[in-house]
């Protein structure tokens, strides 16, 4: 089974159409000519087309969501609203994807992650991480509600 988290998430997200502004073109500096014969240019790639891996693999994935829980988006994203509610988008479209567990974890001042079988957050930090334990989208869901009833963030 392959272990996928922080990779997972910028290859995900990597395939999301982006929209960009242009920018003033920045002025081209001169470049002298080479000496000599000059190579023939090689041939233009043809244009990579995003790939839906994610919904065609078939392969065992254990995903880990971790989110940031330190204070520092307490403006952009008050009561963890934004981060949760794109967890769940993820598990509306892919939880059913019997090949895929998940272990969901945040830090702050210690690094916690939650166990499918106590139903709570664990420090690992302290207890380390062999604590660690994944589970289907339903813990998933679970961990993100346990999550939202968390004070001081």
């Amino acid at each position: 089974m392959k272990i996928l988290g922080f990779a997972f998430v910028l290859i995900f997200w990597g395939c999301t159409k982006v929209n960009f502004t242009a920018n003033a073109p920045v002025p081209s500096q001169e470049v002298q000519a080479p000496v000599g014969p000059i190579a023939a240019p090689s041939p233009t790639p043809a244009p990579v087309k995003c790939v839906k891996t994610i919904d065609q693999t078939t392969e065992n994935l254990r995903i880990i969501f971790m989110v940031d829980n330190s204070g520092s988006t307490l403006d952009t994203d008050p009561n963890q609203q934004i981060r949760v509610q794109t967890i769940r988008n993820f598990i509306a479209k892919y939880g059913m994807k019997a090949n895929f567990t998940y272990s969901f974890g945040f830090f702050s001042d210690d690094t916690y992650f939650y166990n499918t079988s106590t139903k709570k957050f664990i420090d690992v930090s302290r207890s380390g991480i062999s604590s660690i334990k994944f589970g289907a989208s339903g813990d998933l869901v679970n961990a993100l509600n346990s999550f939202n009833q968390i004070d001081g963030f």
